[in-house]
């Protein structure tokens, strides 16, 4: 068992996880949305041991990603909402497999995220 599956399993669905300035999540939520970005991101070939850029103000999305990655074992490499697109997908500087990026820079799958738990984008 990991950190994410520990996190997930021990916490109790209809407790509230996070809070947002629009919005209020339970584990039950942040657990769906986990699920759906691990299955995308093993579908795109993240494996255990590899690094994963994650690049998101605070948000569901910066902390299912975040369990998401912990869950297939693989490594995250968070960078700052304040850094620039271009320095964070520099892979000479960091070498990664796959990078996640939030709302303003990757809308289609953030929304995909929200959808997994049945709510409007």
């Amino acid at each position: 068992m990991n950190t994410s599956d520990y996190l997930l399993q021990t916490s109790q669905d209809q407790h509230l996880a996070l809070i947002t300035s629009q919005e209020r999540y339970t584990y039950g939520d942040l657990k769906e949305a986990s699920a759906c970005i691990a299955q995308e991101l093993f579908t795109q070939g993240v494996r255990s041991g590899d690094r994963v850029g994650l690049l998101s103000t605070n948000s569901l999305f910066w902390v299912a990603s975040y369990l998401a990655i912990l869950k297939l074992g693989a490594v995250v490499v968070p960078f700052s909402a304040t850094l620039p697109i271009r320095a964070a997908t520099q892979t000479e500087f960091y070498p990664m497999q796959s990078s996640l990026c939030g709302e303003a820079v990757l809308p289609a799958f953030t929304h995909k995220c929200i959808a997994c738990i049945g709510r409007q984008p």
